[in-house]
């Protein structure tokens, strides 16, 4: 892995179960996909389950890429930057989203903590320029 994942994850467990299966994740996708796939940001839920599947949201320069892992199956949904319609970022006083589509298909990335609502509104802004 080129770059440590405290760097970009925005929700981050210290120790324990979690940070091992983020950094893996993150690794095999790397494998899976090549190294020069060049991460910019990582998200993940505020409250994940560390023994169930999670669905992590990869950005990268060109792409966003879901994610569904667990030890022994690996799924991605590359989704083109330029393929994303109908974005809307929405700020509340418990979260902030941002929703879109992508072939018809809606997706929701939601945040709660202070800290992950204002990354979330980052990434809207250097991602979807919004």
């Amino acid at each position: 892995m080129s770059q440590n994942i405290n760097d970009y994850l925005l929700y981050f467990h210290s120790g324990g179960n979690l940070n091992n299966k983020f950094s893996s994740a993150i690794c095999e996708m790397e494998s899976d996909l090549g190294r020069d796939t060049k991460i910019v940001y990582v998200f993940i839920s505020d409250v994940i389950d560390c023994d169930s599947d999670f669905p992590l949201w990869v950005f990268s320069e060109n792409s966003i890429i879901r994610i569904q892992y667990n030890d022994r199956t690996r799924e991605y949904l590359i989704i083109p930057k330029n393929a994303i319609s109908n974005i809307v970022l929405k700020f509340s006083h418990k979260s902030t989203s941002v929703e879109f589509e992508y072939s018809g298909t809606p997706y929701s990335l939601i945040a709660h903590a202070q800290r992950n609502k204002n990354l979330l509104a980052e990434i809207c802004n250097s991602v979807f320029n919004i």
